[in-house]
């Protein structure tokens, strides 16, 4: 994700290489897969979702196992700042549904002050997309019952 000022053209539709100001690593294993091609370690702030979802190797060959420590590690070393929520826990608990995994994370980026708009201004987006409204708008509120800011210095 980019942040620009209000009436700020931006020159792409895609975030370029080390060009992300908020990294939402909602799947620790796909963002750790490549977190070196949007993020920069003195721009980039990250929002991990510390809940693992198992993979289809996992699915086939319970034995499968996943290096989450050595992941996380990957994506920390290329950011300035990393808050770790359980998102998809927090979703399960609180609401039933682990459904409402990335309105979490996305609730915790803005209660982090990643995501610099207003609540009003989110709770909009989520009512102009229409989809599970109320659902959403409570869950957005409701993201700060479990993250972790780690902040790391950026390299010299």
């Amino acid at each position: 994700m980019v942040l620009a000022p209000k009436d700020a053209a931006l020159p792409q539709h895609k975030v370029g290489i080390a060009q992300a100001d908020l990294y939402l690593a909602l799947d620790i294993v796909g963002a750790a897969h490549r977190p070196t091609r949007p993020v920069r370690p003195d721009r980039t702030a990250a929002v991990l979702n510390s809940d693992l979802f198992p993979t289809g190797e996992q699915v086939r060959d319970v034995h499968t196992q996943v290096d989450e420590a050595g992941m996380r590690a990957a994506i920390g070393a290329h950011c300035k700042e990393v808050v770790d929520v359980p998102a998809r826990s927090i979703a399960e608990k609180f609401f039933g549904d682990y459904l409402l995994t990335n309105i979490v994370a996305l609730g915790a980026a803005h209660q982090a002050g990643l995501l610099p708009i207003s609540a009003a201004s989110l709770e909009r987006a989520i009512k102009l997309n229409g989809v599970a409204v109320t659902a959403n708008t409570q869950r957005s509120d409701t993201a700060d019952c479990g993250c972790t800011i780690r902040a790391r210095s950026a390299p010299s």
